[in-house]
């Protein structure tokens, strides 16, 4: 005969699997999504990519307006203002343009000589405890000071780049920042 505590350590226990299955089940989902939503935003940055190369053929650099800098096929803002990450990312959406997403190492390098060495924001965030593009993208490349990322005081989940390095830092600092437009790259 079963006994009344045998009976519920069963259903404890098969509770238990229940719960870690459903979790893996969850997890599994999410990465999937994860995928999707990436091959996503990468075949639109083909696009992107795509059109740029249509509509500059035969011309040289993209003109900008007053307060960006031109710099390739590609216009940026550099801010004056020193804001937050969620700040900053706000201000360049509202500029029809997005936080910096670096797409290679040759476009950080181009930009490093317009930051006189100042600290900026960029679109890069932890996520789940995975380095992120705020558009979702997984960087292609990282260029972190030495011993970074170190997530100092538990806090550090967003970027700062200065010089070409990168460090993680308190979202809530305010820093200048770069917004990168979207209308012609």
């Amino acid at each position: 005969a079963i006994t009344q505590g045998t009976y519920f350590c069963c259903l404890l226990f098969c509770t238990v699997n229940q719960i870690l299955q459903a979790q893996e089940n969850l997890r599994v989902e999410i990465q999937e999504q994860r995928n999707t939503v990436s091959q996503i935003l990468q075949a639109q940055e083909n696009l992107r990519e795509e059109i740029q190369k249509q509509s500059n053929t035969g011309r040289g650099d993209v003109s900008c307006p007053s307060s960006w800098k031109c710099i390739g096929k590609s216009g940026y803002f550099f801010s004056t203002a020193t804001v937050t990450w969620d700040e900053a990312n706000t201000d360049c959406s509202s500029r029809q343009a997005q936080l910096l997403v670096l797409a290679n190492k040759g476009e950080m390098d181009a930009l490093v000589p317009h930051m006189d060495g100042k600290p900026y924001w960029i679109g890069l965030k932890k996520i789940v405890n995975n380095w992120t593009w705020h558009n979702g993208l997984i960087p292609s490349f990282t260029s972190w000071n030495p011993n970074e990322p170190n997530n100092a005081g538990g806090r550090e989940n967003c970027v700062e780049m200065k010089s070409g390095l990168w460090n993680d830092i308190d979202c809530t600092i305010k820093l200048a920042y770069i917004c990168k437009s979207i209308w012609f790259y």
